[in-house]
């Protein structure tokens, strides 16, 4: 590069030095092709003041109602049924009656002889709820959008895509041999399949429950699905299923997995006794992302014990190190110091922090084992039915 040549001109930081103009060119041409852009706007609103209302009316209309979720939860003579707006996430009418009791109890059986582990069926059951934001009203298993882009290409969901083909299976079976207009959909099938391996994960674990399950979910289509901005709802980190993405440090630098986790379940509405049933729940019946043996404290997976806070709060093991930066550990046996289970910081959280671990405590009890299903089974209910806003739904 030669300073001297009249292109560049002087830098105003260092009057000895140029700076090179030619570097500005892309920046220089991406400004004037957003003025073309935006000076073709301003003419047709210019020569069309009807299109120019029309415009203004619904950027008004969806600065007002963004945070207030899907069409459900409108009130008033002017509430909008159309699909038109895609902001809405909107999901079609039923044109169907939904499935009864014994329908339900037809399917779970169903379901459950198809081969599909409990692990993946609860796995695939809480991808598709825990997408939910109670801040927005976004997210959640009703649309079955994990079948469809962007949620079925995330890494995270990755463990659900065989699931979704087998349930989909089921449906298009059960569907078929419908004489009348009861019809199952994929979005209902999803959660029931959950339900039917949380029941059968509890009585394996000798405590009988029947996951309640309501439903009326609908499905959505892919045109019905704004796949730009269902990518905000992509997570960096997802402690509920020990995820990291690979570009974590660099997306999120100086926050910890641990706070991106307390602030998804703050967006789910969890307290803290959830929080930590539901989070107990999950590592024993092997819910992690990639199947991995992160934070599953137990010999019995897929078996709804409470071995996860009977582990954690032991004085039996001695939580390491398993590497520099600390993001993973090894608890090991005090007596042998041999490596018996591995952990995350989303794991070994609810032991090192005061309230969630005492919590912990309780679940671990010689008699807390059935308050724990209890409470894991009331608070799934809870995320499972957190965007239900077609149905009255009562907090757990």
């Amino acid at each position: 590069m030669d300073p001297q040549r009249p292109e560049y001109a002087p830098d105003p930081g260092r009057a000895c030095s140029r700076a090179d103009e030619s570097a500005d060119d892309d920046d220089q041409r991406h400004r004037a092709e957003g003025q073309q852009a935006y000076r073709a706007v301003c003419e047709k609103f210019l020569n069309d003041f009807d299109a120019f209302t029309r415009a203004f009316s619904k950027a008004g209309y969806k600065l007002t109602h963004r945070d207030k979720g899907p069409r459900e939860r409108y009130l008033g003579p002017e509430k909008r049924n159309d699909n038109d707006l895609l902001w809405q996430d909107p999901i079609p009418l039923s044109d169907h009656d939904a499935i009864s009791e014994e329908d339900v109890a037809e399917l779970k059986r169903s379901v459950m002889a198809a081969g599909v582990s409990v692990s993946d069926l609860v796995f695939t059951a809480f991808s598709a709820a825990v997408t939910h934001r109670n801040s927005d009203k976004r997210g959640g298993a009703n649309g079955g959008r994990l079948a469809l882009a962007p949620q079925k290409d995330w890494a995270v969901n990755r463990r659900a895509v065989p699931v979704i083909v087998v349930l989909r299976g089921a449906m298009q079976r059960f569907n078929g041999q419908q004489i009348g207009n009861t019809r199952v959909s994929l979005a209902d099938l999803i959660v029931l399949g959950g339900s039917a391996a949380i029941d059968k994960a509890a009585a394996d674990a000798g405590v009988q429950v029947s996951a309640p399950f309501t439903a009326g979910r609908r499905d959505t289509t892919q045109a019905l699905t704004d796949i730009e901005m269902f990518e905000w709802l992509r997570p960096l980190a997802d402690g509920f299923r020990n995820y990291v993405d690979d570009q974590f440090e660099q997306m999120a630098p100086n926050v910890a997995p641990e706070e991106m986790f307390l602030d998804k379940a703050q967006l789910l509405a969890l307290n803290v006794p959830e929080w930590v049933a539901l989070v107990g729940g999950l590592r024993v019946l092997g819910a992690n992302h990639d199947g991995s043996a992160d934070g599953v404290f137990t010999d019995r997976v897929g078996v709804l014990s409470n071995d996860f806070s009977t582990v954690l709060t032991s004085m039996d093991y001695e939580w390491k190190k398993a590497d520099e930066k600390g993001k993973s550990f090894s608890l090991n046996d005090r007596a042998t110091g041999q490596p018996r289970f591995k952990a995350t910081r989303s794991d070994l959280i609810f032991g090192a922090n005061s309230q969630l671990r005492t919590v912990a405590e309780v679940y671990a009890a010689s008699d807390g084992h059935a308050r724990f299903v209890n409470a894991f089974v009331k608070v799934w209910n809870k995320v499972m039915m957190r965007d239900r806003f077609d149905v009255q739904v009562r907090d757990a």
